[in-house]
């Protein structure tokens, strides 16, 4: 990207914001400045978040490059329109869940004993709460706290900002990549934009369990033996 911009263009950091990934920066041309009167401009930066949200919705690298320009420089920010999915209605979740367990039991109905079938009707209810649950949460509020005065021998060895963000990135990757499995919509970021809320990820917990539950249940009852004729 930057070689087809020029040599007079070149990446930016921002090492005081977090969420920044990183920017874009140009010199002048030779003997002149910018409208500003400076000889270095800064066009700003994309967030980490952005840069997720462009990769995993182009379709292309050239793709992908043109709408960093773009969001960078031109400030067209085409991931709003990616983040704005349309929400779905508590009996579409609903039905979604019930097709996707009834499939999965289908092929193991006929060894599975009607205790346990009763259980996995049960389970495709709570599943339709979960799911409603999480959609409708929202970021919870930041809390106030009082940093703590720690000794020289309590002091523990501060991450710094690389390695913080890569543990975030991690995080914020696990957590994606459960929820397209679960079809729950991506995470609900805090407002820092870079911190998933709390609130969202206590009840994906629940969710991600009951759907590892619910695959130890099938496996079960796939490698059970089948009933006698």
């Amino acid at each position: 990207m930057f070689s087809d911009l020029g040599q007079r263009f070149y990446i930016n950091h921002y090492p005081h914001i977090p969420q920044a990934a990183f920017g874009i920066a140009e010199k002048a041309k030779p003997g002149e400045r910018h409208a500003d009167g400076s000889k270095i401009k800064d066009h700003g930066w994309i967030t980490r978040k952005q840069c997720q949200i462009i990769e995993a919705t182009s379709q292309s690298e050239e793709e992908i490059k043109e709408r960093i320009k773009l969001l960078i420089i031109h400030k067209k920010d085409t991931t709003r329109q990616a983040e704005k999915q349309p929400a779905l209605e508590l009996s579409q979740v609903e039905q979604m869940v019930r097709d996707a367990v009834e499939k999965a039991l289908s092929a193991v109905a006929p060894a599975m004993p009607e205790s346990q079938r009763e259980t996995e009707a049960h389970w495709i209810a709570r599943q339709a709460a979960i799911a409603s649950s999480i959609g409708n949460a929202e970021p919870e509020p930041e809390p106030v706290r009082a940093k703590p005065k720690l000794s020289g021998i309590q002091m523990k060895k501060r991450l710094n900002k690389e390695q913080y963000g890569a543990i975030l990135d991690r995080e914020i990757e696990k957590w994606t990549n459960r929820a397209k499995i679960l079809g729950i919509g991506e995470p609900i970021f805090k407002k820092d934009g870079r911190n998933i809320d709390k609130r969202w990820i206590a009840q994906a917990e629940k969710r991600w369990q009951e759907h590892l539950n619910l695959e130890t249940a099938v496996k079960a009852a796939q490698d059970a033996p089948a009933p006698a004729v």
